[in-house]
């Protein structure tokens, strides 16, 4: 079996984060692995940068992101310097992010939706396409 040395967790920084954030610090624990944890606010859509507030409504989602991943990191121990919080397209930083640290594991929720997204979630999909390394989907239910 594979030895994972760096773990690195998605966080949709909703309550579901828990569930997921658990198995990434079980397998970390397992593997004796380094645990790294990721958001990824999602960039405003180009065509809105001209409308007045936009900025401000992007600053605000940041300034709340960085609040919350600091509690998340904060409850599993996970140290400032092995938190990212980048903006742009999830897929997309998730991937540039876990290369560039030497992630070996990604771990990433997926919500139950309808069709293709049933499969995996659109975010987790993109993820698991991309990356380099191993991805775990973390099937997150619907109620839960």
């Amino acid at each position: 079996m594979h030895q994972y040395k760096h773990i690195m967790f998605c966080a949709d920084l909703s309550e579901h984060s828990l569930i997921t954030a658990q198995r990434a610090i079980n397998l970390a624990e397992k593997y004796s692995a380094k645990l790294s944890i990721i958001h990824v606010v999602e960039s405003l859509p180009a065509y809105a940068s001209g409308y007045l507030g936009v900025a401000d409504v992007e600053r605000e989602l940041i300034d709340t992101a960085k609040i919350e991943l600091k509690k998340l990191s904060a409850k599993f121990n996970i140290p400032a310097e092995q938190q990212v919080l980048v903006v742009g397209n999830p897929a997309l930083e998730v991937f540039a992010q876990a290369k560039e640290l030497g992630v070996d594991l990604i771990v990433v929720g997926s919500h139950e939706k309808h069709g293709l997204g049933r499969l995996l979630g659109s975010n987790a999909s993109g993820i698991l396409h991309k990356a380099h390394c191993d991805v775990l989907t973390v099937k997150i239910q619907a109620d839960t």
